[in-house]
């Protein structure tokens, strides 16, 4: 996930348009995370994109990895968690962290 302005809205309309064309109970397992690239790419990326929003945002570097800070990483993951709970089993769904 990325964190857009209206990222709540934002998922909640792409997860219903997407439990509207696929049946969950057929998906054997779901994979949540947020936005994170190499600290290096990241640079790169800001060279050659020096208007993208995306790649000035302000991150968190851990161990090379440009990230969200913890606290906004648990909130999207535990929302979009928490919408996907209402179509599939929480055993099917795996959190990046």
């Amino acid at each position: 996930m990325i964190k857009v302005p209206g990222w709540r809205e934002v998922y909640a309309g792409f997860l219903e348009e997407v439990t509207e064309k696929i049946d969950l109970n057929l998906v054997t397992d779901v994979s949540v995370g947020t936005f994170r690239i190499s600290g290096d790419y990241l640079n790169s990326m800001r060279k050659r994109l020096p208007e993208n929003e995306i790649a000035w945002y302000p991150y968190v570097i851990k161990n090379g990895v440009a990230q969200y800070t913890e606290d906004d990483d648990k909130a999207m993951q535990d929302y979009v968690c928490g919408l996907l709970e209402k179509h599939i089993g929480r055993e099917k769904i795996f959190k990046w962290n």
